[in-house]
């Protein structure tokens, strides 16, 4: 991402709302049809651990662009109930920097964000199970001036897909996590998001 010589800061991205806005709303259309259709497992059909009815996860991830890791670091603290289906997640962002024709551009300052999401275990083998999941999140950094080039508003959509096993004799697991955190193109800069996470659960 360049610099501007006067004002010493990255330009605003510019990104197409339509595909995006899209892209979500067909999102959210499959995750309500799935709601109610056969195709998906539902937790407590699938086997839920009715022991394990609350559920912690903490782990460590990084931050990522469709094609290339950042320097960024991510802290992910979790809580689901309701045998999976709900999900309160904390998300610590370290400083995001990019590198770009060999020099180094911080994207995004360190900061947090809040989300809250509803999840569907889509298929199961066993004790591993695959899930996604859509919601809104809150950022506490928005916009340039905030310093966060990736995202124009505190306000976001969230999206999540992942894989998560449970150990079948004790409610402890293992999850893999992959999401985004945009704004379907209603304000602009809207980069987006985008982390991946590997957290334990308790």
């Amino acid at each position: 991402m360049p610099i501007d010589e006067q004002s010493g800061k990255a330009p605003a991205l510019r990104t197409s709302r339509c595909p995006r806005l899209v892209l979500h709303l067909v999102g959210w259309a499959v995750c309500w049809i799935g709601s109610t259709g056969r195709v998906l497992a539902d937790p407590v059909a699938g086997g839920c651990a009715e022991y394990a009815p609350v559920t912690v996860t903490a782990g460590f991830g990084r931050t990522f662009r469709f094609w290339y890791l950042l320097d960024g670091a991510v802290v992910p603290l979790t809580v689901t109930w309701s045998c999976d289906r709900y999900e309160l997640g904390l998300f610590y962002f370290g400083d995001q920097f990019e590198h770009r024709y060999g020099t180094q551009v911080l994207d995004v300052q360190q900061d947090y964000a809040v989300s809250l999401s509803r999840r569907w275990v889509v298929h199961r083998w066993g004790s591993l199970g695959l899930f996604f999941g859509v919601g809104g999140s809150y950022r506490t950094r928005a916009g340039p001036n905030e310093g966060n080039f990736f995202d124009g508003s505190h306000l976001n959509f969230a999206e999540q897909m992942g894989l998560r096993w449970m150990s079948s004799h004790e409610p402890r697991g293992i999850e893999l996590s992959i999401r985004h955190f945009s704004n379907a193109g209603i304000v602009t800069p809207n980069v987006g998001q985008n982390f991946v996470d590997l957290a334990l659960v308790f």
